[in-house]
């Protein structure tokens, strides 16, 4: 919650400064649904799925949000997936998949993992709705209605929060604070500006680089050095990456040019 009130705070302030076109009346209740797809339910029901799901299996499942991105796209957005996309979902789902099994804790599973399922579609749809909206909106100005709108709807979980950041060491309220300012309101801000100019299938493809660079920071910062099978799998989702995005990209712009 301390995460978001964060985001919120900041992206109030970018907003005081940069005076942001206001929502149209028949949007709000459109915002209001993605704020609670894209915030609320998906960070509740994942951090309540990885109380008693490994680390391991809540990476391998939470790796289903670029598969339901493209699905959904196709479905509700008429995108057409390429052999080379699907390709390199297919690779980059196996990368994940390596690296779960290289994890200490193996690959157990319970009923978290249906809650962190449900949190990676609820992800993926708010990926794919939010596409027409960036039409009429630019990303700095949807980020902060829906951010606005997921914190809102999180309030009945707040009760003794100023409590629990009283109790907190400093360097807890630190990190939260880190990550209500840089991985919410500038990644998803950077995230809507990159989904305006790309399609949504091919922009959720690139959540696969996200365990391999989490792997390679943890070995950086925390002294984390990850099994020979996980870094194979970091290579093998990168590859995936590679195919369906990089290349086909690459490819385009050579025959423009």
């Amino acid at each position: 919650m301390l995460r978001f009130i964060t985001a919120s705070a900041a992206l109030g302030a970018f907003a005081l400064i940069r005076r942001p076109k206001l929502p149209r009346a028949r949007d709000l209740p459109i915002l209001a649904v993605h704020g609670f797809l894209g915030f609320t339910a998906y960070h509740l029901l994942l951090n309540y799925g990885e109380r008693t799901v490994s680390a391991a299996s809540a990476c391998f499942l939470i790796g289903a949000i670029p598969i339901f991105t493209a699905l959904l796209a196709g479905f509700l957005l008429k995108e057409r997936l390429g052999g080379r996309l699907i390709l390199g979902i297919a690779v980059s789902m196996a990368g994940v998949a390596l690296i779960a099994m290289g994890e200490n804790g193996g690959l157990g599973v319970n009923y978290g993992a249906v809650l962190i399922l449900l949190a990676a579609f609820s992800e993926s749809l708010f990926i794919v709705l939010q596409k027409p909206l960036l039409s009429r909106y630019a990303p700095t100005e949807y980020v902060t209605w829906t951010v606005f709108a997921g914190t809102i709807l999180m309030a009945p979980w707040s009760p003794g929060l100023w409590e629990a950041v009283r109790e907190a060491p400093a360097s807890a309220t630190f990190a939260a604070v880190y990550m209500g300012i840089g991985p919410a309101a500038v990644a998803y801000a950077t995230w809507a500006y990159a989904l305006q100019r790309a399609p949504a299938s091919k922009v959720a493809a690139t959540q696969f680089c996200m365990p391999a660079v989490t792997m390679l920071l943890g070995w950086l910062f925390l002294d984390e050095w990850p099994r020979l099978l996980a870094v194979a799998g970091g290579i093998t989702a990168l590859a995936g990456v590679a195919v369906g995005v990089i290349l086909p990209a690459s490819t385009k712009i050579r025959r423009k040019s």
